[in-house]
């Protein structure tokens, strides 16, 4: 099977018949594409400078960092963004200014998202935090508003998000179905 540009961060759709991962594709750099494994068709679900993929359980969306340049800064921020499969819809899920955001992850119910926030871009751990996905999107509150960022999604909320405050910071944060009975 080609590459399709992927470079990293491949991972399998829950139910088996797609793959994703960040690709240089179309001329542009990290991307995320879609690859249905049965047609071999390759879609692009976002326009440069995304990364840390993950599908949600349905497999109908994936779940991923995305940089916007020129949010306030000129360098942007890294927020959390959901796409559907078919390259078709986008939406925001959580940012934070003069925050970057990344390895987000959805609960086994798709309900929830788990992520890590980093005060620097490339950190390698950061405090991690949990947004139920029917409050977003969620631009998070702020001393400095986020302005440029609520024009492009002006019905974002500013939370909740439960900062997970009391356990180490972390990498790369993902869910699991196991139950403990005691």
């Amino acid at each position: 099977m080609p590459s399709y540009g992927v470079f990293q961060q491949l991972h399998w759709s829950p139910d088996g018949k797609r793959l994703c991962g960040v690709a240089n594709v179309a001329g542009a750099d990290w991307n995320i594409i879609d690859i249905h494994l049965a047609t071999e068709k390759v879609t692009q679900l976002s326009r440069n400078l995304n990364c840390t993929p993950d599908y949600f359980h349905d497999s109908a969306w994936v779940i991923h960092s995305h940089r916007q340049p020129g949010l306030a800064d000129g360098y942007g921020w890294t927020m959390v963004m959901r796409a559907t499969v078919d390259g078709k819809t986008r939406k925001l899920v959580y940012a934070e200014r003069g925050k970057h955001v990344y390895w987000a992850c959805t609960s086994p119910d798709d309900r929830y998202a788990i992520f890590s926030i980093f005060a620097q871009d490339g950190g390698i751990d950061g405090e991690m935090a949990v947004i139920r996905l029917a409050d977003t999107p969620v631009v998070a509150s702020s001393t400095v508003p986020f302005k440029e960022l609520e024009e492009l999604h002006p019905n974002a909320k500013r939370g909740p998000v439960l900062r997970l405050t009391r356990v180490p910071a972390g990498f790369e944060p993902h869910w699991t179905s196991f139950r403990v009975d005691r």
